[in-house]
């Protein structure tokens, strides 16, 4: 069963963050900097671990560095040499690179 909470730390402090409240997830060397409710954190794992443990039919890797939650793609634009960029309910993009726009179709099932 997919995630439905993830417990990160941040300043000393562990916080509780809901699945649908991630935005995106990106890839920073050993950690994964999770994007949730305008608020940044980190923490050691690895993207594809952390994307499949929320869950595939909610989050989808759209980038060799991102990981977007579906749910919270507001839309997708064409962007330079066959790439997209995607723009969140937040008002934040992500790159979505032409190596995965044949996702592009599974993302809406």
């Amino acid at each position: 069963a997919p995630l439905g909470r993830l417990v990160v730390r941040k300043r000393n402090r562990e916080f509780i963050l809901d699945s649908d409240d991630i935005d995106h997830l990106e890839a920073d060397g050993n950690y994964v900097v999770i994007y949730a409710a305008g608020e940044s954190y980190r923490l050691r794992d690895s993207l594809e671990g952390l994307a499949q443990r929320l869950g595939e039919q909610h989050f989808a890797r759209v980038h060799r560095t991102h990981v977007v939650n579906i749910d919270r793609i507001r839309e997708i634009q064409p962007w330079d040499h066959g790439d997209y960029r995607i723009l969140l309910k937040d008002g934040s993009f992500v790159s979505f690179s032409r190596r995965y726009r044949k996702r592009l179709s599974h993302l809406f099932r």
